[in-house]
């Protein structure tokens, strides 16, 4: 089987690079939408045609069955949000050649001059709206994907919702095609209570204006998104904001710079509790995702809210469980780990997880209790290790009594331990130890 995906770009009819007229020319079978088969119509192939499968997890399977010369079409760019990248992550086995074309994001930065190299681009489609909410900041241009769900309409009212009801909001409809459309609405309110539908082929650029000050609850506390949250932004098991069996922010702050997230990492956070280390670790990602795992109830319940709260949704997978060898093996192997809870099972998860760990990976325990600390000492030890430890003694200020005293909270002791890779130096896997 020979793969090749045709970008489409965003004309009707189709205009397309040499490369691609001579795929299309030579193909056995072509996959593509209803659509997206009527925009190649000026171009010779004799190939059978399929329709594009929904749900797209039945397009491996398809490919698998079909033999020859396959030419798979794609709207605007299949490598910007597309569906080549679709296949490099659902199918890493599969072998193809893609042919670059213009998006519809490209096309309308031009139509109203904004600059692409200072502007982010946030997909919505088939996502929660939710999505959106972690790049809200002032300032910002966002350039948005939408879908049948995420109109133009309900991404105003979300803007207003979180604040921004003054950020201008302009909309390209059919990009592209002989009735295109650009509408600019001067702010998100006017947008949110715009009456005429938009046609389902849109684009969204929003320019973020300064947010509104909300009630704390109502919204983030600050219109710049932080490195960690406030803790009384979180949902917890206790009825009282900020408290509960959360990885409290100066504390997370400390366990995220040695997690040090990167936008690709696969991530398990085990004893997730109510989410203070998986929201903020899954905010710093972009295509990579934290596997947590938390199986008290009134814990997940949280958690679960708290990821829907700050909208990482695509970025954090939950899992109600007790994290084990076994269930942990069906994941990816992670980049980085954290520990902050094991239900006494310390001593034999992190021999395991270590060997699971891929290079240049990093494992972060935090610890409260002597029997633990002696457990992460020992590991250290029987591997030959040298890894980063810390112990944060924090104390907080409260009142009695109508004055102001520092409470001292238990002390946290952390342990990181990085994996080299193939050329990493710095960090041996073995040492000599004094006898």
């Amino acid at each position: 089987m020979a793969l090749h995906v045709v970008s489409l770009g965003i004309e009707s009819p189709a205009v397309l690079p040499t490369r691609a007229v001579r795929w299309l020319a030579e193909a056995d079978h072509l996959i593509g939408s209803k659509r997206q088969q009527a925009m190649i119509h000026p171009y010779e192939t004799n190939a059978k045609r399929h329709a594009l499968p929904r749900p797209l997890d039945e397009l491996g399977p398809m490919l698998s069955t079909l033999e020859g010369t396959i030419v798979l079409l794609a709207s605007g760019d299949a490598r910007f949000f597309g569906i080549a990248n679709t296949l490099s992550r659902r199918w890493p086995a599969l072998s193809f050649e893609s042919s670059p074309n213009v998006s519809s994001v490209q096309y309308l930065a031009h139509r109203i001059d904004t600059d692409l190299t200072v502007s982010r681009t946030v997909s919505l489609h088939g996502r929660p709206l939710e999505a959106l909410t972690p790049h809200l900041v002032s300032n910002n241009t966002l350039m948005l994907l939408t879908d049948a769900a995420n109109t133009p309409q309900s991404i105003a009212t979300h803007l207003v919702r979180h604040g921004f009801e003054h950020s201008v909001c302009t909309i390209g409809e059919r990009l592209g095609y002989p009735e295109e459309t650009v509408r600019r609405f001067d702010t998100a309110s006017a947008l949110a209570s715009e009456e005429t539908p938009f046609d389902g082929l849109n684009v969204v650029c929003v320019t973020l204006a300064p947010k509104i000050r909300t009630e704390p609850q109502a919204a983030l506390l600050n219109d710049t998104p932080p490195w960690v949250l406030p803790d009384d932004q979180f949902a917890t098991d206790s009825p009282t904001p900020g408290r509960g069996l959360l990885t409290k922010a100066d504390v997370r702050l400390q366990v995220l710079a040695l997690l040090a997230p990167r936008p690709n990492d696969i991530g398990w956070d085990i004893g997730a509790g109510c989410g203070g280390v998986s929201i903020d670790w899954a905010r710093q990602l972009e295509s990579g995702c934290v596997h947590a795992f938390e199986h008290h109830p009134g814990r997940w319940e949280a958690l679960s809210i708290n990821r829907d709260r700050f909208g990482v949704s695509s970025r954090l997978a939950l899992h109600c469980e007790t994290a084990s060898s076994e269930t942990l093996a069906a994941l990816p192997s992670p980049d980085a780990v954290f520990i902050g809870g094991s239900d006494g099972h310390l001593d034999a998860l992190l021999p395991w997880l270590w060997q699971t760990l891929r290079p240049g990976g990093r494992l972060v325990i935090a610890t409260v209790l002597e029997g633990s600390r002696a457990e992460v000492l020992s590991f250290e030890t029987s591997h030959g290790l040298d890894g980063q430890w810390r112990q944060l003694g924090i104390s907080r200020g409260e009142w009695l009594a109508g004055q102001r005293l520092l409470r001292p909270a238990l002390p946290v002791t952390l342990a990181c331990f990085h994996k080299p890779d193939a050329t990493d130096r710095t960090h041996a896997t073995s040492q000599e130890h004094p006898a």
